[in-house]
């Protein structure tokens, strides 16, 4: 049988291993998006044929990188990760000794660190393809005759 030391370091390689997959994963998306609005930029103020086109090739990544999965393959991930953290918590009552409440106090900083980061991540992504879809519209709409 697993005393409660043993389970919480369990959860917690769990989570740490979810979470660094997730963070990586994250942390690409937001490159990829941060590169894409760069290209948005350069390419709303050109006017063409050839802009068009590359403003077309954004929009198109920009939807595909905008997809729901994203967001919600992590809120999932973070939710099972949120779980596995309370109850490492809950463990930490029956824990005795000096270091119990130093354990207690990682596990609360980890967690809101985790949740905190997270969630900024995804809210920042989502604000960062809707950005870059109004830059390719206003660099469309401002190339547009007007009748």
């Amino acid at each position: 049988m697993l005393d409660e030391t043993t389970t919480i370091g369990l959860m917690l390689t769990l989570v740490g291993l979810l979470a660094s997959f997730f963070w990586v994963s994250l942390g690409a998306w937001m490159r990829d998006l941060v590169a894409l609005r760069s290209e948005a930029k350069y390419w709303q103020p050109i006017d063409g044929p050839d802009a068009k086109k590359e403003r077309a090739g954004i929009r198109a990544k920009a939807d595909g990188l905008g997809e729901f999965t994203t967001g919600l393959t992590t809120v999932v991930v973070l939710g099972f990760g949120v779980f596995l953290l309370i109850r490492a918590l809950q463990l930490t009552t029956h824990l005795q000794g000096d270091l119990a409440s130093s354990l207690e106090s990682a596990l609360w900083v980890f967690l809101v660190i985790l949740v905190v980061l997270t969630l900024f991540l995804i809210i920042r992504g989502y604000r960062l393809v809707a950005e870059i879809k109004r830059l390719v519209a206003s660099g469309d709409a401002a190339k547009t005759p007007k009748r």
